[in-house]
């Protein structure tokens, strides 16, 4: 399923890749109890309290997901947001597919990091409202594991 986003006035495609989701109750709240560790060591000190189904994904040759950011203008049903999102790198048998996390501000010459192959089963947490991207992979497949925490709406 394409998505596509308008960026300085080309077309460019966001998303081109297929997921599947995860919802095993027992791993997901092993994931938010981690969330909420790195939550308090990084000093973020959100109020979390939900996780969303964790999503598998596999980007295949020329597969990508543009610049995009995880937190959702709108709350859901049930009043909470995206707070901390993480990706998790499965392998490392690809090639491109770099993922960059836009980390810096204006004054920078680059205005993210790159991150390319970091060794399997690192995770890589980051606050939801912050720009990132995963590049088009060139060879191989490229497979991750990504999460939201949700907490209420901030103030």
């Amino acid at each position: 399923n394409n998505i596509s986003e308008n960026k300085k006035s080309e077309s460019k495609t966001v998303r081109n890749n297929k997921v599947t989701f995860i919802n095993n109750q027992n791993i997901l709240s092993q994931f938010l109890e981690l969330s909420r560790e790195i939550n308090q060591s990084t000093g973020w000190d959100f109020e979390i309290d939900t996780i969303e189904p964790l999503q598998y994904g596999e980007y295949h040759e020329s597969q990508e997901y543009g610049w995009h950011i995880d937190q959702h203008n709108i709350a859901h049903a049930d009043k909470k947001v995206r707070k901390i999102s993480f990706s998790i790198f499965l392998n490392e048998s690809f090639t491109g597919g770099e993922f960059d996390l836009e980390v810096y501000n204006p004054n920078h010459d680059c205005r993210y990091e790159t991150f390319s192959k970091l060794p399997v089963n690192t995770a890589l947490f980051f606050k939801s409202d912050y720009w990132h991207r995963v590049r088009p992979v060139s060879k191989g497949i490229r497979k991750s594991l990504v999460g939201w925490v949700l907490g209420p709406k901030m103030k």
